[in-house]
């Protein structure tokens, strides 16, 4: 498996854990992996058959309960495969196998491989020379800000408020009140980043490469969507440093300077 990055490491956030949202902010983005909470209908949790959709994806026999599964695409790893070896799927293609198998739009990440181009802004560094695509993996991790305010003491930003308006503002929501928020409870953050030239994968471990990248990924997305820096649903997050001074065994969170909306805030 390759390994995660260091806790001294930038890293993208994205506060749109719903594939439902995804889909329609950016639905040819493509991913080599996709683990995503589907919720089932009362009844029917049993009976989500086959196992297998049309698009290959898996169901989680195991994790059927409550009226949500788990439906698992590709492979979490790709570093034994060439990149044209490997099965990609847009985030459209998946919700619509989602939609098709299970009956019912409402999916959640849990854990999304992405794959894209190298971003312009840094496509001439000599770092990147050669560079063709960059594999990214980003993983959910609970909102736990309102706990964590309580806890620290500290005023930490809370995307989930600020990213439903800004969205109904774009108009990818009816409103800042529409249903599909309900289940917006996660925030997803890289978990590692993987840079292909064609023929091997490198894994970039130092802050001064991985940090022009995400700022060229997050920079060139929010401007082909039409997004404002301050109002787009992805960030790039810079260590904190009060991340070292606050030891407890009761807190198990990472705090990060949002460069674009310049706040604080914890995953």
């Amino acid at each position: 498996m390759v390994e995660s990055f260091n806790i001294d490491m930038p890293v993208i956030l994205d506060f749109v854990p719903l594939l439902t949202l995804q889909e329609k902010l950016d639905p040819k983005l493509e991913l080599f992996y996709c683990d995503t909470t589907v919720s089932v209908p009362l009844g029917k949790v049993s009976g989500v058959k086959p196992r297998t959709t049309p698009l290959g994806g898996v169901v989680k026999e195991g994790l059927i309960h409550r009226g949500t599964t788990d439906i698992v695409y590709g492979m979490p790893d790709p570093t034994n495969y060439a990149v044209s070896q490997l099965d990609i799927f847009t985030q459209q293609e998946i919700l619509q196998d989602i939609q098709a198998h299970v009956g019912i739009p409402e999916a959640v990440l849990q854990v999304r491989g992405a794959i894209e181009g190298i971003p312009k802004a840094v496509e001439d560094l000599e770092v990147f020379s050669g560079c063709e695509k960059v594999l990214h993996m980003l993983i959910s991790r609970g909102n736990r800000i309102r706990s964590l305010r309580r806890m620290t003491g500290l005023l930490l930003w809370n995307p989930y408020h600020p990213i439903k308006n800004d969205l109904a503002i774009y108009r990818y929501a009816q409103s800042a009140n529409d249903p599909v928020f309900r289940r917006m409870k996660s925030i997803q953050k890289t978990d590692w980043m993987l840079m292909w030239d064609g023929q091997r994968y490198g894994s970039p471990r130092s802050p001064s490469v991985v940090l022009p990248l995400q700022r060229g990924l997050v920079g060139q997305k929010a401007r082909s969507l039409g997004f404002k820096p301050t109002e787009f649903y992805q960030d790039v997050g810079l260590p904190h440093p009060i991340s070292g001074r606050i030891n407890s065994r009761f807190i198990e969170a990472r705090f990060y300077m949002l460069e674009n909306r310049r706040e604080v805030t914890a995953v």
